[in-house]
């Protein structure tokens, strides 16, 4: 009998559709980086996380100290360095979400459509398109990890939040340059920060491994499984380390970054920042999976981002 596969993405990512191909791209910021205002963005460490045993395994006891997590689970980890990640199985059918109108904020109806994440042609039209060597045989290792899918289910999972007087809240963003007061036509909505992909899986396993864009395996393989009927999860993110303070407007300036890997690149562009219209109590996710919710606790006071902050962005081919 079959399980289900769940890829959840979450962090500094971007996403290509491809004709019948789904890219999921991690820039690569090990050191930071500095927005056009002159404050400082935080080192991101991709990895993938596949947490199948009891003790710790792959580059895991190496990346908990440097993710800061207050409380490191057992498990098995990669630290992703210029690879693309291959997931190799047998998909069975699995009905797709139907495509919902969004609006300022989600509902009941339209809270799994993937156009939470906005697209870059809404945003600057000029800057839609990917760089074509991003999804290349030989891509430049500014990008650390690379995942390609054939015709997922995709979804929004969660979505960016605040906490207000104790509550944790889903908040819409305007999108305006950072030192530009006004904002741009696109917005004010709400905006995801957890996307998953699905699928049915009818083989008996998922082969993972990672390799080098140009040959040469570096992780894996290892075979996960799940019983019928059953998930499996695993979580490919680009994270921060967890941040001990508060800093309620810090992380939403990795969306400038986005505008590099366009074909028509930029050093900035309109970047989600809170608005003032909306906000709706945490009602419409679903649980979270053991991946996130038993590896990330979140430390952030009154005011502040609730992990996971970075948003994510569309580009087409």
């Amino acid at each position: 009998m079959a399980f289900t596969f769940r890829i959840f993405m979450m962090d500094l990512m971007v996403f290509v559709q491809d004709g019948n191909d789904f890219w999921t791209l991690l820039p690569d910021l090990s050191k930071g980086a500095t927005a056009s205002d002159g404050k400082p963005i935080p080192p991101h460490l991709p990895v993938l996380f596949f947490f199948d045993a009891s003790t710790d395994g792959g580059d895991w006891p190496g990346l908990k100290p440097l993710l800061k997590l207050n409380l490191p689970k057992s498990g098995q980890a990669w630290w992703l360095k210029n690879e693309d990640v291959l997931l190799e199985f047998t998909p069975g059918v699995l009905a797709t979400s139907p495509s919902t109108a969004i609006g300022t904020l989600p509902d009941a109806s339209n809270a799994s459509s993937f156009d939470w994440t906005p697209k870059m042609k809404d945003l600057v039209a000029s800057q839609k398109q990917i760089n074509g060597k991003l999804i290349g045989k030989n891509p430049p290792t500014s990008i650390a990890g690379r995942l390609k899918l054939p015709s997922p289910v995709l979804e929004t999972f969660a979505f960016s939040k605040v906490l207000t007087n104790g509550s944790i809240e889903i908040r819409s963003f305007a999108f305006q340059e950072l030192r530009t007061p006004k904002p741009i036509a696109f917005g004010p909505r709400a905006v995801a920060d957890v996307a998953v992909a699905k699928y049915v899986v009818t083989s008996p396993t998922v082969k993972v491994s990672t390799v080098k864009p140009t040959g040469g395996t570096v992780h894996g393989p290892v075979l996960l499984s799940a019983a019928p009927g059953k998930s499996l999860d695993i979580l490919l993110a680009n994270l921060s380390p967890n941040k001990t303070k508060p800093d309620a407007d810090h992380f939403a300036r990795h969306f400038e970054l986005y505008y590099g890997l366009s074909a028509n690149p930029s050093s900035k562009g309109p970047i989600p920042l809170l608005s003032v219209d909306g906000e709706l109590p945490d009602k419409l996710e679903g649980t979270e999976p053991f991946l996130i919710s038993q590896t990330f606790e979140d430390s952030d006071a009154a005011g502040a981002y609730v992990r996971p902050v970075c948003t994510f962005a569309q580009f087409e081919p």
